[in-house]
């Protein structure tokens, strides 16, 4: 909106604009201007204060919420008259603005502990809360994170249109431009060539706007998993990258995912291209069996398939979008696109593997990859089986969203395990933090997928319902498994 505006600059210079004299002032007025004028709102400056400023991060609570809980006390109309200075302008001194103080928000709520990020990161979160984006703005972003991923068995001066080997897709997942550096997520049977019976030796990836040839990116395997189908690539100094609009991908936590999340696709269906499809979420988690492209340290089920975890959407998806991105309407990574069932009674059931899991494997790829071939994934295990005590749908009014909610409790403790004498039978577990990250354990797969964080002498701290009382436990992770 402040470019349609004539704002000239970054967006970080454009926030940092935000601020008044005293550094912790935004202009609502302008804002509301700029909607009125390019989006076409009808509504008042109080209407759009209160429909604007709502912080889906901070459990729905809109701005006024927020002053309540800070000690504000009067009627809403009251708070929204609050915000103008004596001049009947708004701002602290009454100078200028039109302003609400969302700096003493944000630093209340890192001491409170309640968000743990930078200022940029919450006024962005902040200010696009309520804020609809045009999918051409979503679209048009993701475009840049996404890649096409190619896998070959030669070189790339050596191809011909028969021999360019399999294509698939990929996003980028950290990236350092200047250096020309960054590392790509995509599926480990993309870059698996079955003939040679082990990862493609030459693989190239291609950013949206340079998909030919010229600008081919050499991009080094540096480990992968058959299990969970996740592949990481690495690039290093790479010219294309430098002198390119690309972005690293903003991830989404699909464990809080809900059944109607807008899901766009990109990806490079048949060869042909980076582009996109639209759908949404038509089931947020389920298992689904799937043959992996090798059995070699591979965790198998009792049918010789590897069990996978997946969000099931109707975007439509095709050979070529496997390892692509899937967004919501934030422009936000929900998912890896990796199947889609193929029967001819069926249409558009596609499967993505959910982005909270695919960039844990993804981490833990990193963390452990020594540049050989044979890198799999390394699991910390707590010895402890789980089980789903209960389960029930939910409703958020504050969202208006519709969630599955389950209760999880310790099933068995493995005698000598690092959780042995720890944890108890019947133990409630609320919520797990491994090295900084804290995880609610309201579903089954969420303690399960938390592990993956982990490595050996990490500690985690869980909280758990033992007889009514809630419990603070610690368990210090021991050696690590392979998985595959």
């Amino acid at each position: 909106i402040a470019v349609k505006n004539g704002f000239e600059g970054t967006e970080e210079e454009w926030l940092a604009s935000l601020k008044g004299a005293t550094g912790d002032s935004v202009n609502v007025v302008d804002l509301y201007n700029a909607v009125v004028k390019n989006e076409g709102y009808k509504g008042s400056l109080s209407e759009f204060i209160v429909e604007y400023f709502t912080d889906k991060a901070v459990a729905g609570a809109s701005a006024y919420d927020i002053a309540k809980y800070y000690g504000f006390e009067g009627t809403e109309e009251e708070w929204l008259k609050s915000l103008k200075g004596e001049t009947g302008i708004a701002g602290a001194d009454g100078e200028k603005g039109d302003s609400i103080d969302l700096y003493s928000v944000y630093s209340k709520l890192i001491e409170l502990g309640e968000i743990d990020c930078s200022f940029l990161e919450f006024v962005q979160t902040y200010l696009n809360a309520d804020l609809k984006l045009d999918n051409r703005e979503v679209i048009s972003k993701a475009l840049l994170s996404g890649v096409i991923v190619t896998a070959s068995s030669s070189a790339i001066n050596d191809w011909d249109i028969d021999t360019t080997g399999q294509t698939g897709s990929g996003v980028i997942y950290k990236l350092n431009k200047k250096a020309g550096d960054c590392y790509i997520i995509t599926n480990y049977h993309v870059v698996y060539d079955s003939d040679l019976k082990k990862v493609s030796p030459y693989i190239y990836s291609f950013i949206y706007g340079k998909e030919s040839i010229d600008y081919a990116i050499v991009s080094e395997f540096i480990g992968g998993s058959a299990t969970y189908d996740i592949a990481v690539l690495r690039v290093k100094n790479s010219e294309v990258i430098k002198n390119s609009l690309c972005e690293s991908v903003k991830v989404a936590d699909s464990n809080k995912l809900s059944v109607g999340t807008t899901a766009i696709a990109i990806g490079n269906p048949k060869g042909d291209g980076l582009s996109a499809t639209e759908g949404i979420v038509s089931v947020d988690s389920e298992t689904i069996e799937m043959t992996p492209v090798t059995t070699k340290n591979v965790t198998l089920n009792e049918n010789g398939k590897v069990a996978m975890r997946v969000i099931r959407i109707d975007a439509p998806v095709n050979s070529g979008n496997s390892g692509g991105g899937l967004y919501n309407a934030n422009g936000e990574l929900i998912g890896i696109v990796n199947a889609k069932m193929i029967i001819s009674d069926v249409e558009n059931i596609g499967y993505a593997i959910p982005s909270t899991l695919a960039t844990n494997v993804a981490d833990n790829i990193i963390q452990n990859c020594d540049g050989e071939e044979n890198v799999y994934v390394k699991k910390c295990l707590m010895g402890v089986t789980i089980k789903v005590n209960s389960t029930a749908a939910c409703f958020d009014e504050k969202t208006n969203t519709t969630y599955l909610k389950e209760e999880i409790i310790v099933m068995d403790v493995a005698s000598g395990s690092v959780a042995y004498n720890k944890l108890f039978v019947d133990d409630i577990i609320k919520s797990i933090t491994i090295n900084g990250f804290t995880y609610e354990v309201t579903r089954n797969f969420i303690l399960v997928e938390a592990c993956l964080k982990a490595k050996p002498g990490d500690v985690a701290t869980m909280k758990v319902l033992r007889n009514g009382l809630e419990l603070t436990v610690s368990i210090t992770f021991g050696d690590s498994t392979i998985i595959g």
